[in-house]
């Protein structure tokens, strides 16, 4: 796995967030190409739908290289 990919799902988890890897793994090629757009996805929890702000958790990583 990517060290993005293990970032953002620790992030997640730390947020009490739980979605699929498939939908991390969509955030991860967002983040891997660059796209400014990433906290616009969406993933569905069993109860409601949450949405991440995928920029903070993209500033975190690229601070911690």
């Amino acid at each position: 796995m990517s060290d993005i990919f293990c970032f953002l799902k620790k992030e997640l988890i730390r947020r009490h967030i739980h979605c699929s890897a498939e939908c991390i793994q969509k955030v991860t090629k967002k983040l891997k190409k660059g796209l400014d757009k990433c906290d616009e996805i969406l993933y569905s929890n069993q109860r409601t739908d949450l949405k991440v702000n995928f920029k903070e958790i993209e500033s975190k990583f690229l601070n911690r290289i």
